[in-house]
């Protein structure tokens, strides 16, 4: 579940990096490859949430896919979502996922713009 958390920009490269092997032992052991990382960014939604959004585009197998996850915040709790689409489909899948995350409500309070 959820627990207490004040995010805001990566400390360092250590956090990058730190995802990165995350990523590439998770590969390795499945005998993938990947193909592309997407630096943290930071993240507004509509209803001010604020959060930070991280990704990477990989191989396994026949298929290739794009991985992305939001670390978005609530009243000092940790949200976390991941999205995963196949490469190939990307485009159509975005729209959806950014309707998802976008309809994230901070309920309870009033989130700081």
């Amino acid at each position: 579940g959820p627990f207490q958390y004040d995010i805001g920009k990566p400390k360092n490269l250590k956090d990058v990096e730190a995802y990165k092997r995350g990523r590439e032992t998770w590969l390795s052991s499945r005998r993938g490859k990947s193909v592309q990382y997407y630096p943290y960014e930071q993240v507004s939604l509509k209803n001010g949430v604020r959060g930070l959004k991280i990704g990477f585009r990989y191989i396994l197998g026949p298929a290739e896919f794009v991985e992305h996850t939001y670390y978005l915040t609530c009243n000092k709790v940790l949200y976390n979502f991941k999205t995963l689409t196949l490469t190939s489909e990307k485009s159509s899948s975005e729209k959806v996922f950014n309707e998802i995350i976008q309809s994230f409500q901070c309920h309870g309070t009033t989130a700081k713009r």
